[in-house]
């Protein structure tokens, strides 16, 4: 019940606080753009099994990635996905 999409975008958004040139997420990103952008191993496009792989790889990277803004429990990574955007939990 975990997004990989949405946890990469409540951590983009917590990246850019405070930074000028914010910008929104773009609601056009897909696995290939995220993982060139976090340099993540590549795998064939759209193929199941290469696909699998890279939602995961990403997965993995968020994850770890919100470990850093207090997310440490599947719970606080659901509800902070399910949260309204800004919302980040406190260590």
């Amino acid at each position: 019940c975990l997004d990989s999409m949405k946890l990469t975008q409540v951590y983009e958004e917590r990246e850019r606080v405070g930074h000028y040139d914010r910008v929104e997420v773009a609601a056009g990103y897909n696995l290939k753009t995220l993982s060139e952008k976090y340099h993540l191993p590549q795998f064939e496009q759209h193929d199941a099994l290469g696909d699998a792989f890279q939602a995961a790889c990403l997965f993995v990277f968020v994850v770890k990635k919100m470990q850093n803004l207090g997310c440490r429990t599947l719970r606080d990574l659901h509800t902070v996905s399910r949260a309204t955007p800004g919302l980040i939990l406190t260590p």
